[in-house]
């Protein structure tokens, strides 16, 4: 298990060192920018508390360049577990999620997505989400900050004990009504 400080100074290393933390650890992300793929690259596990030192003080957002990176540019989320996983007793707080929209991409941005029961989001500032499709008929929808049963498992059993309180969704942006 690593202690100290990992390097984050860019979304390779960032992405990298979160993807290989284990379940059930205590994360702290300083003061500063941090780049991420998110979805792409990791998501939490279950027991990890994954704190920033506050709002736009400790700030996670995708790289301007993200469609020459990765061609999914639908449902991006900084911070998402698999759909079809269910995690519990994840704590997440204390950051800024900057969607880094530049006008004239597809994209849909979005926060903070946990799948499972008993998991708290809180003190979560997002920031520049959109959803902007290439049709209607390929609209995604963009909730910002959800927490929700697994994928494929709607049992109300599977997303109990949830909160997400203290938290500010601004400057989101579409092209749907």
């Amino acid at each position: 298990v690593a202690t100290g400080v990992l390097d984050g100074s860019t979304y390779s290393n960032f992405d990298y060192n979160m993807a290989h933390i284990p379940a059930h650890a205590r994360v702290h992300i300083g003061a500063g920018t941090f780049y991420s793929l998110g979805r792409a690259a990791w998501g939490p596990k279950t027991g990890q508390t994954i704190t920033g030192a506050g709002w736009d003080v400790t700030v996670l957002t995708f790289p301007s360049n993200i469609n020459s990176i990765t061609n999914d540019v639908q449902n991006r989320f900084v911070m998402v577990n698999p759909i079809d996983q269910s995690v519990t007793n994840v704590w997440v707080s204390d950051f800024t999620v900057e969607g880094n929209y530049t006008p004239g991409q597809t994209n849909t941005f979005d926060a903070v997505a946990l799948w499972g029961g008993y998991n708290t989001v809180t003190r979560i500032h997002a920031h520049g989400l959109c959803s902007f499709t290439l049709n209607a008929a390929v609209y995604s929808e963009s909730f910002g900050i959800t927490i929700s049963a697994p994928v494929g498992n709607q049992d109300p059993a599977y997303s109990r004990g949830n909160r997400i309180e203290n938290c500010r969704i601004d400057g989101f942006t579409t092209d749907h009504a």
